[in-house]
């Protein structure tokens, strides 16, 4: 599934930084055919997405400095199942492209970590 979501993005560079955010939240869900492990709480589940997206929101940014176009980028997080995960993830690819586009490099890697900071623990306070 994944080389063939590969395949579909074709040769352009920035496409495996949205492929990488795409790994990232299909990280997040339950992986099937794993009984050797106990199963998550529903507090753990949600510890496990908040550190995705923290993850997701930084790759968010850098998608944004590198030129992916925004429609793009919430096609890609429209993959994800419908619920609360999804609408904050497609509220920070619209937050994301807020931010001005940088060009200089410096200036890019320091959108793409001051975006990232404070997700994991805004997420954590959010209803769940």
């Amino acid at each position: 599934m994944l080389l063939a979501f590969f395949m579909r993005c074709g040769d352009n560079m920035m496409n495996f930084k949205t492929a990488g955010l795409f790994c990232v939240l299909m990280s997040s869900l339950p992986l099937l055919g794993c009984a050797e492990q106990k199963p998550l709480s529903n507090q753990e589940k949600w510890q496990k997405f908040c550190k995705a997206y923290e993850v997701a929101s930084y790759y968010m940014m850098s998608d944004r400095q590198h030129n992916v176009e925004r429609e793009k980028a919430i096609t890609h997080v429209e993959k994800l199942p419908e619920g609360p995960q999804r609408d904050m993830m497609i509220a920070a690819v619209k937050a994301a492209y807020q931010v001005p586009k940088y060009d200089q490099l410096e200036d890019k890697e320091r959108a793409m970590d001051e975006f990232k900071q404070g997700k994991y623990q805004s997420c954590l306070n959010q209803p769940h």
